[in-house]
């Protein structure tokens, strides 16, 4: 079968939604699909998905036809939709060429899908409108996620927080990353912070001096969070990387779709939630708690046992078998 994802990312939507489409046709190739991108024309989003083997086809967003034109050239057996930005006409455009199905977060519009996924805690509690028949498949279960993610995790708890990861995402949403890193290397001056800078930032600049280490483009995220003994992350799909590897973190959301399921891990026990990072005195709150985290073993191993336990890695087979009929 071919399957034909449309999806967008870069520096204004982020890099999540292209992450977990990227774990997804990973699962499905292994079963055979030939897995196609029709994407916006952004270079880094264009480059990491030629990357990892896949063909990805840039198209011009102001013309919305053009995307649907692109798809239906393809002839696919399934369509895979993932991004806020394509409104309920998108999607039944999109449904009219292959059997449509739509990764959601909010249940905020209308879903013409015949598949609808969505890996948030509280998913099954959402109502969503979407036509007879469609199928759900909600809650951690479905975490889209590289495959290295469904090894058990190696991790030990040191009585001592020695190496603290910092990653906001795909891009540096507001100029976070900068000043999160001072923060932290003021309440933690002891550790190692290990800096991971997404394939979507620009220039970054970062305090002098202390125990920095900056990753750009680090080949593996999964190591660097099972070298870690706590994050400070966005929200986001990282959140779902941080829980498979059972590593504990302090989470703050940069944009309002991130709000709720933070929460919502939070209230898992899975991380602490610091807030809005745009509210100013959050990145504050952020690196206290990330201190205060640092010097409590016991609440690391069980927030990491937790999360594990929630997310085991292997939603993007569950969903690949799901689209493949398996």
């Amino acid at each position: 079968m071919k399957v034909a994802f449309r999806t967008h990312g870069g520096a204004r939507t982020g890099f999540g939604h292209v992450r977990r489409c990227l774990s997804l046709a990973q699962a499905l190739s292994v079963r055979g699909a030939e897995c196609v991108f029709v994407v916006n024309d952004d270079q880094g989003v264009l480059e990491t998905i030629r990357a990892l083997g896949f063909t990805a086809l840039p198209v011009d967003e102001r013309f919305p036809g053009d995307a649907a034109a692109a798809i239906s050239g393809l002839s696919p057996g399934s369509v895979v939709a993932d991004s806020y930005d394509l409104s309920p006409d998108d999607l039944a455009r999109l449904r009219l060429i292959a059997r449509l199905v739509a990764i959601d977060d909010l249940a905020d519009r209308e879903l013409p899908a015949d598949v609808v996924v969505n890996c948030a805690p509280s998913a099954a509690a959402l109502r969503y409108r979407s036509p007879r028949g469609t199928r759900f498949l909600l809650g951690p279960a479905y975490a889209m996620l590289q495959p290295e993610y469904a090894e058990s995790p190696a991790r030990t708890v040191r009585s001592t927080a020695a190496g603290i990861l910092l990653t906001l995402g795909g891009g540096d949403p507001g100029g976070l990353t900068g000043r999160m890193a001072d923060l932290l290397g003021k309440a933690l001056p002891e550790a190692r912070i290990d800096v991971a800078i997404g394939p979507l930032a620009g220039m970054i600049e970062l305090p002098s001096g202390g125990n920095l280490v900056t990753h750009r483009g680090a080949p593996s995220m999964r190591a660097l969070m099972l070298d870690a003994d706590l994050a400070v992350a966005a929200g986001g799909q990282t959140t779902y990387e941080l829980a498979a590897t059972g590593t504990p973190a302090v989470i703050l959301a940069v944009a309002d779709n991130q709000v709720p399921q933070s929460r919502d891990l939070a209230s898992a026990g899975v991380f602490l939630y610091a807030g809005d990072a745009r509210v100013e005195e959050v990145p504050e709150k952020a690196a206290d708690l990330a201190r205060r985290l640092a010097g409590d073993p016991a609440l690391r191993g069980k927030m990491g046992a937790c999360g594990r336990a929630l997310v085991d890695g292997r939603g993007a087979e569950r969903v690949a078998a799901a689209i493949l009929g398996d």
